[in-house]
């Protein structure tokens, strides 16, 4: 493996166990993990950016996919996105994009306003599938006009929930599709 895929594959790493970290002592590092923390996630933002741009460059292979599935760990990445998505609550249907998404939620952004705490189905299309992966989801915070998060537009954070197997095998494999892609366009695989 070249030292540069090495690299990626310990920057995900790095992150899923700096993270762990983080929940298991309520948001709080030390100082030294702290400057970690800030270190790892401004190399992914770099990398989902497309900021990132190693010296050195990698061809991809035929067997690159199956690699980042072994070594990278999505569990607690956030990855960036654009895609459109259908949201249909008790009161609402309409449509949003995607900002983010990980194995536990999703940013949402849209105009409409989101009732935090009530339910929320989205439905969007993956990269390789032909039948768009549906999941049940509540509102856990809303971010109205942006006020919230300004770094964020207006929208929702959802918490998906009640994820059976085949939806969740569907929803993993678009997180590493993402990943894929991202990392195939910096030359990085």
């Amino acid at each position: 493996m070249p030292v540069l895929e090495s690299h990626i594959y310990d920057i995900f790493t790095q992150y899923s166990r700096l993270y762990r970290l983080r929940n298991d002592a309520d948001g709080q590092l030390s100082p030294e993990l702290q400057k970690e923390w800030i270190e790892v996630t401004f190399t992914l933002d770099s990398i989902f950016s497309g900021l990132y741009r190693p010296d050195t460059q990698t061809h991809e292979s035929a067997s690159a996919s199956q690699a980042i599935r072994n070594k990278v760990p999505v569990e607690f990445l956030r990855v960036p996105t654009e895609a459109d998505v259908l949201c249909e609550t008790q009161d609402n249907f309409f449509s949003g994009k995607l900002q983010d998404i990980s194995l536990g939620g999703a940013y949402i952004h849209s105009p409409i306003p989101f009732r935090v705490d009530s339910s929320v189905r989205l439905t969007f299309c993956t990269f390789r599938d032909r039948t768009p992966l549906e999941i049940d989801g509540r509102i856990a915070w809303s971010n109205p006009g942006g006020i919230r998060k300004h770094h964020l537009p207006e929208g929702a954070g959802i918490q998906f929930k009640n994820c059976d197997d085949p939806r969740l095998d569907q929803l993993q494999d678009y997180v590493y599709e993402l990943v894929e892609d991202t990392l195939s366009r910096a030359h990085l695989i």
